[in-house]
């Protein structure tokens, strides 16, 4: 599960405001990992707000900090200026949720796909999540709902938190989460806005007591919301070694492939289960995404080689021109060497045996490489050649 533990914690924190330094220094001190939710619309601007008979400051992060104060965290969407999206017709809610999540990503360096939803009450439902899957790069998204429970739910782009940080019921949660023994993954999700401790719904010394208790337990993965999203049980991850071919050679980066079922409707009618993929790398200092949706984990590498630098390859079997993802189906990242194969025509590439040991000697991960690797050219066909199109 999360790096072989049974139980995770994540907190997600909105809006951006000035007193998420204090919260983040909170959580540096105890180890702990949060999601902050930022209209990338209000940066920078001053303000007030009314609240539970305070008048507190909710002056937002300038543009040129959010970087540099959220650096061992995760920044998300929290649209650009903070509507009721179920009110909004499908072109403005992909502007609100895609162009926060693109200038986020711009400001932060990396692929922003966590987000929390604006607004209280009812702030999302069905129409919605759709709109945000099928239109834009967000990847998980929290509403406001306490589930108050740690267990695992199916719809990540509709995810109820386990607790509001300012409930009374907090104390117990935490203590009930830190004395589960179980087999199954738990997960305590804790969000809030920081401005509240200003306003006393929770006082910032009692938090504080709260994530010193939650902190340093040898079975508890702290992560932000995608590094648990990423580790989520409704997903199979692999953990694979990349080669990349770079203008100073060859180098070796982790990548992490996930598979996620989504039902997916064709022209026809038919509704059938394929895995969703996405594959992330860490090169330099930004990360890297790319996504599919076949089992074959294709086009999820093909987007992401178009997303690195230039002069920067995919060095792999995928890549190699002997190198076929098989079509009928087998383990995922599956990939048949068709290296001394006669390749006539492209059905030749269409390589399938049931001999069990023909099989074991040309499967390969589809990341390995090896001394027969041959660069593909528009000369050499394989089912992959689009990857450096």
């Amino acid at each position: 599960m999360w790096n072989g533990k049974k139980k995770a914690v994540t907190f997600s924190f909105d809006d951006g405001v000035t007193q998420d330094i204090r919260l983040i220094e909170i959580f540096n001190k105890y180890g702990l990992k949060c999601t902050f939710n930022i209209n990338s619309g209000f940066l920078g601007l001053d303000g007030t707000l009314d609240r539970n008979g305070h008048t507190v400051r909710h002056d937002k992060i300038a543009r040129e900090k959010i970087k540099d104060v959220y650096k061992d965290h995760e920044v998300a969407v929290h649209t650009l200026t903070h509507p009721f999206l179920p009110s909004l017709d499908e072109a403005e809610i992909i502007r609100q949720v895609e162009n926060d999540r693109l200038a986020l990503s711009e400001i932060c360096g990396y692929d922003v796909v966590s987000m929390a939803y604006p607004c209280g009450g009812n702030n999302n439902d069905d129409r919605v999540a759709e709109i945000i899957k099928n239109s834009t790069g967000v990847r998980f998204a929290r509403g406001i709902e306490s589930s108050y429970s740690f267990d695992l739910q199916e719809n990540l782009l509709r995810f109820k938190p386990t607790v509001y940080y300012i409930e009374n019921c907090l104390d117990e949660i935490v203590e009930k989460f830190l004395a589960l023994e179980t087999d199954s993954p738990a997960l305590l999700y804790i969000w809030g806005h920081s401005y509240e401790m200003d306003a006393e719904y929770i006082s910032w010394e009692k938090f504080e007591e709260v994530c010193k208790k939650l902190s340093g337990r040898d079975d508890i993965f702290y992560g932000t919301n995608k590094e648990v999203f990423m580790e989520y049980g409704l997903h199979k991850q692999y953990k694979k070694v990349l080669p990349l071919a770079t203008e100073n050679g060859i180098i070796k980066v982790d990548a992490f492939i996930t598979c996620q079922n989504e039902d997916v409707n064709f022209d026809g009618g038919d509704k059938i289960e394929v895995p969703s993929v996405s594959v992330i790398i860490k090169y330099g200092e930004k990360e890297f995404w790319g996504h599919g949706k076949d089992y074959l984990w294709t086009d999820a590498f093909a987007q992401l080689q178009k997303q690195l630098p230039d002069g920067v390859k995919i060095h792999c079997c995928m890549t190699c021109r002997h190198g076929n993802m098989c079509p009928v189906g087998n383990e995922p990242g599956e990939l048949f060497c068709t290296k001394d194969v006669a390749i006539t025509q492209k059905s030749d590439l269409f390589f399938y045996t049931e001999d069990e040991s023909e099989r074991a000697k040309r499967s390969r991960d589809c990341t390995d490489i090896c001394e027969s690797y041959q660069e593909q050219t528009s000369e050499h066909y394989t089912y992959n050649d689009y990857l450096h199109r």
